[in-house]
């Protein structure tokens, strides 16, 4: 999926219990778990990490869940 995110977008710190979430910044600036990632930075994230996205600036980010399950993902906060 292509998705677009707005700066101080408010996401909630989750998990997929079985999915490997990989993304790529298309562009902008996301911060997830401490770390920075920018235009053509590529982050993964395994099955059960727990993280929190912060959108420093308005993102486009392609993400790929391996294996596509729609009703995978746990959250903790809202």
């Amino acid at each position: 999926a292509l998705k677009f995110h707005r700066r101080e977008a408010v996401w909630p710190r989750h998990a997929q219990k079985r999915a490997t979430e990989n993304n790529l910044v298309v562009s902008g600036l996301i911060e997830v778990n401490g770390k920075r990632y920018e235009r053509g930075d590529i982050f993964v994230v395994p099955p059960m990490l727990f993280a929190k996205p912060v959108f420093v600036t308005d993102c486009q980010i392609i993400c790929i869940k391996v294996p596509s399950l729609p009703k995978d993902k746990i959250l903790v906060d809202k």
